[in-house]
């Protein structure tokens, strides 16, 4: 894979306000933190990816001793042969779950990226006792009773089922929506291949919660700030805030994880 065009540093930033965030920009090489007690990560990718767009960053936490797990969800990336019409939410629920228990973890830092903050929770209300931290990346956060399409007008909802692969697999946004530009480079190329179709109702499965979600659970949101994606990512902000979950600031796009690999591990590796 060829080397990557830029590096992407951590800052630091001091206090600015809001909630005391945290900020972490492009500048100069980063100074990662030393070494430290090993810890779990499980890195849970957002609608149309799959685990491979966390290989940067899982690479890194790994070559820091930590150890690393990156499923993929059912139905896409490598796993997109096994999308069937009653693939859901729940089912991607039940894939971190089978993770978490086949792998014998504990002590787990969730990093859920867009679409699987609503993953996340459903995942919290079942697994809460073996999760330390969950790390929201710019992620959705769902109410209970909500689905990733609840507040869409019904036009639109009409123009996607309109669109649906096989009458039930939904094509993937174009690259440039995820906050990746040709401009990238490599990266682009990289994500626009991968990207996957994925069941529609995934987004229209209610977020369902038997023992209060992620009521207790430690939860951080990382706002990617430093490129426009759309306002369904400011409405988790705004959740976020409104919950009193420490926020922090990553000046990159949506898809940080390809975009600023070295800036979001350094912050993870901070704040987990």
């Amino acid at each position: 894979m060829p080397t990557r065009r830029q590096t992407i540093a951590a800052l630091a930033a001091s206090a600015s306000g809001l909630l005391g965030s945290q900020s972490f920009a492009m500048g100069e090489d980063i100074a990662m933190p030393g070494p430290t007690e090993p810890k779990t990560f499980v890195l849970v990718h957002g609608a149309w990816h799959g685990g491979w767009c966390w290989r940067l960053v899982a690479e890194q936490l790994r070559a820091a001793g930590h150890r690393v797990a990156v499923p993929t969800l059912t139905g896409l990336g490598e796993r997109y042969h096994l999308a069937r019409p009653d693939t859901d939410m729940n089912t991607h629920i039940e894939d971190v779950l089978q993770v978490l228990k086949y792998e014998e973890l504990e002590d787990v830092i969730l990093v859920a990226h867009s679409y699987a903050g609503a993953v996340a929770a459903g995942v919290a209300d079942q697994a809460n006792k073996v999760l330390r931290h969950i790390i929201m990346l710019d992620a959705t956060i769902l109410d209970e009773g909500k689905s990733q399409s609840s507040e869409a007008p019904p036009d639109m909802i009409a123009k996607v089922k309109a669109s649906l692969i096989d009458g039930f697999m939904l094509p993937s946004w174009p690259t440039e929506a995820f906050a990746v530009l040709p401009e990238d480079g490599w990266v682009y190329d990289w994500v626009s291949r991968r990207l996957t179709s994925m069941p529609w109702k995934c987004l229209t499965t209610p977020l369902t919660l038997k023992n209060g979600g992620l009521e207790k659970t430690k939860v951080t949101y990382i706002d990617c700030n430093g490129r426009p994606f759309s306002e369904g990512k400011k409405v988790g902000l705004q959740k976020a805030i409104a919950n009193g979950w420490p926020i922090l600031s990553l000046d990159t796009g949506h898809d940080a994880m390809v975009t600023a690999p070295d800036a979001l591990t350094a912050m993870l590796l901070d704040t987990a």
